[in-house]
C-alpha cells in the first residue's frame, strides 16, 4: 500500500503519515487492556512502520542506480545492522528501571524524532514527471506486470525466504535462549548483537566488492552461504538433540540400576 501510494503522490507525505500512525499506535500499546488488544495494536504498529521501510528504499532508488545503488544500500544496511545490535542491548538495560510499557513510550519518542527529521530535513526525491497514476486499477496492473517478470520474481522470492529465516530466528531465539537456557534479558541482548555484527560486517564487505566483482555473483555467493548456514544449523540442532536424548537415557538407566 505504501509503495504504490508513494509512487503516485510522492515520498514525503506517505512517510510522514506512516510515522504519525507509528507514534500513535506505540502510545496506545501502553494502555492495552488485554493481550488481544496488544497484538492488534502491534499489527497496526508494524504496518505503520512498514511504510518507513518501503519508502526509505524507494528514496534510495530515486537517488542512485547501478553500482552506486549497491554501495549506498550497503551503507543503509550498516544502519539497519546497527539496530539489532543496539536495540536489544538498550532495551535490556532500559528494562532494569522501567516496565514493558516504557519500551513503547520510547518507541513513540523515536518515531517523533524521525517525523521531525523527515519533516524538516528530507526533501521530496520523486519529481512530479516521474510519478505514476494512482488508483486501485493502476496498482493491480503494476503488480500484474512485475509478477510476470521472472527476474524480479526470482530476486523477490530469494529476499522473501531469507527474511523468513531471519524472522523465524528472531521470534524463536528468545524462547530458546531465555526460557530453556535461563539467560537473562541483558545477556540475551548481547548474544543477539552477534547477528547484527554479522550483518554489518558482510554488508560492508559486499559494498566494497561492488564494482570489482559482478553483483549477480555476489548475490549468488550470499544465497549459497545462507543455504549452507541453514543446513548447518539444522544439522547441529539435530546432533545436539540426539546427544541430549542419549545422555538422558544413560542417566535413566543409571538411576534404575
Amino acid at each position: 500500500m505504501a509503495g504504490p501510494l508513494s509512487d503516485s503522490i510522492g515520498r514525503r507525505l506517505p512517510l510522514l503519515v506512516g510515522l504519525v500512525l507509528y507514534m500513535i499506535t506505540s502510545l496506545l500499546c501502553v494502555f492495552s487492556p488485554s493481550i488481544y488488544a496488544l497484538i492488534f495494536l502491534r499489527l497496526l504498529q508494524g504496518m505503520a512502520g512498514a511504510a518507513g521501510i518501503v519508502i526509505s528504499r524507494a528514496i534510495v532508488r530515486d537517488l542512485y542506480s547501478g553500482t552506486e545503488l549497491t554501495k549506498f544500500f550497503a551503507l543503509v544496511a550498516l544502519v539497519n545492522g546497527a539496530a539489532p545490535i543496539l536495540a536489544p542491548v538498550l532495551g535490556g538495560q532500559f528494562l532494569r528501571f522501567s516496565t514493558w510499557q516504557g519500551i513503547f513510550i520510547l518507541l513513540s519518542l523515536i518515531g517523533l524524532i524521525m517525523f521531525i527529521s523527515v519533516r524538516f530535513y528530507l526533501p521530496e526525491t520523486l519529481s512530479k514527471e516521474k510519478r505514476m497514476p494512482g488508483g486501485v486499477r493502476s496498482t493491480l496492473l503494476t503488480f500484474k506486470r512485475i509478477l510476470a517478470d521472472r527476474g524480479f520474481l526470482g530476486y523477490a522470492l530469494a529476499q522473501g525466504f531469507v527474511m523468513a529465516s531471519l524472522f523465524s530466528y528472531i521470534s524463536g531465539s528468545p524462547f530458546v535462549v531465555q526460557d530453556i537456557f535461563g539467560v537473562s534479558p541483558q545477556m540475551y541482548s548481547l548474544i543477539f548483537a552477534v547477528n547484527g555484527l554479522g550483518i554489518v560486517l558482510v554488508t560492508q564487505i559486499t559494498g566494497r566488492l561492488a564494482g570489482k566483482i559482478a553483483e549477480k555473483r555476489l548475490f549468488v555467493i550470499g544465497l549459497m552461504i545462507n543455504v549452507a548456514s541453514g543446513f548447518s544449523l539444522i544439522s547441529a540442532s539435530r546432533i545436539i538433540m540426539a546427544f541430549s536424548a542419549l545422555v538422558f537415557c544413560c542417566i535413566k538407566c543409571w538411576d534404575s540400576n
